[in-house]
């Protein structure tokens, strides 16, 4: 699940590279966003993992 958001990420990122400027934003946006929300879930495995001990 979490390869999703990385794989989210980088076709942003790609799509925002090959973009005109007032769409870039708005990619790179999409792609911040998929970034936090992995982040987000790896911090939750993590957590959960250290209280399963």
């Amino acid at each position: 699940m979490m390869g999703q958001h990385w794989t989210a990420v980088i076709r942003a990122l790609d799509a925002a590279d090959a973009t005109h400027k007032p769409l870039r934003r708005e990619f790179m946006h999409r792609a911040r966003e998929a970034a936090i929300t992995g982040l987000e879930e790896m911090r939750e495995v993590v957590q959960r993992g250290y209280t399963d001990r």
